[in-house]
């Protein structure tokens, strides 16, 4: 009878538990939409309906060609250093299938409320294909990392170039590069702990502890399959090199799209800033990014002279292209899951 009354009491506090949790979820979220929201809404105040109708009418339409070409060029890198974490742990998967896999993924971490979503839509896919949750979760969370580790590089040479050019450093600049030190801290931090021994002895005994918690023995299997990522220096340093070139992407989409609406913004100016919105679109801050992209761009253009009714044209622009790039991409993975879906039922028949 007490048995019954103790597992009665865990279920209520489990369920009690998962409901708080709910709760807290959605609060996060409701937050996240009202200042993705209230970001736009300020933009928009600011703006230039006229001259941003203006602008949007001298779009060369060649420059947006080349700009869908370098997302396509963006997927692919991503898609390749990806694939090679995934390899160097045993799971193989087809390129073709990984791009749209991370494509579709794309686009579902728009309506997915973060970008955690898109990451857990590849999960779900890879798990179809034999692959295990904790190999998967493990290659995101290191390219997760690696990336971040990147773009701070590249945002901390941007920082140097915007002191190169502008004489007049005023506390704006000085604030993003402590920002960026902290950030930089940090990665340096995690790199320690992942190699320091005693650390990782303390942390079993941790584990060991608490075994009987699933969550607790999933997420201790996920660190220890990022720690092996630790015997393939060969497979880390090639992915760097390619994150590192992957970074310097967005900043000629970026200068293709000044160029698409005659604007007026140097390659050294836009070096500078663009680092600096890629990485505070990732803070997760908002609902994929909205309201902080647009708010960025607004801000660091127009410290090279661009309109807010410009910066945010631009911002949109991108928003938009990427979305409609990645479609077809998107609809070529759901019609291949079905097909392959079909072939099985027909086979078991």
């Amino acid at each position: 009878m007490s048995d019954s009354k103790a597992q009665q009491t865990l279920l209520e506090d489990s369920s009690s538990g998962s409901e708080s949790s709910g709760k807290r979820f959605r609060l996060t979220t409701i937050i996240k939409l009202f200042f993705s929201f209230g970001l736009i809404g300020i933009v928009l105040y600011f703006s230039d309906l006229e001259e941003f109708i203006q602008a949007a009418k001298n779009v060369s339409f060649i420059y947006l060609l080349a700009f869908a070409l370098l997302i396509y060029l963006d997927r692919a890198l991503v898609v390749y250093k990806w694939n090679l974490l995934l390899k160097v742990r045993g799971a193989h998967v087809s390129f073709v299938h990984l791009y749209l896999l991370y494509s579709t993924a794309l686009l579902a971490g728009v309506v997915l409320p973060s970008t955690v979503g898109g990451d857990m839509f590849r999960v779900y896919d890879l798990s179809k294909h034999n692959v295990s949750a904790r190999v998967s979760v493990a290659s995101i969370i290191v390219e997760r990392i690696l990336g971040f580790m990147c773009i701070l590089v590249i945002a901390a040479i941007g920082i140097g170039v915007a002191i190169y050019l502008i004489s007049d450093i005023d506390g704006q600049i000085v604030s993003i590069v402590w920002t960026l030190a902290f950030g930089i801290l940090i990665c340096a931090s995690f790199v320690f702990v992942i190699r320091n021994n005693a650390f990782n002895i303390q942390l079993e005994k941790l584990s060991q502890r608490f075994r009987d918690r699933k969550v607790v023995v999933f997420l201790y299997d996920i660190y220890q399959h990022c720690r092996d990522y630790r015997d393939h220096t060969k497979v880390l340093a090639k992915v760097i090199a390619y994150t590192l070139l992957r970074q310097t992407v967005p900043i000629f989409m970026n200068i293709i799209l000044v160029y698409a609406f005659g604007l007026g913004a140097s390659f050294l100016e836009l070096f500078a800033i663009i680092p600096l919105i890629v990485l505070g679109v990732r803070l997760p801050i908002s609902i994929g990014g909205i309201g902080v992209q647009e708010g960025l761009y607004v801000v660091l253009f127009g410290l090279v002279g661009v309109s807010v009714s410009q910066a945010l044209l631009l911002s949109l622009t991108y928003r938009v292209m990427c979305i409609l790039c990645m479609l077809p991409f998107g609809v070529l993975y759901f019609i291949s899951g079905r097909s392959i879906e079909a072939t099985d039922s027909k086979s078991k028949i």
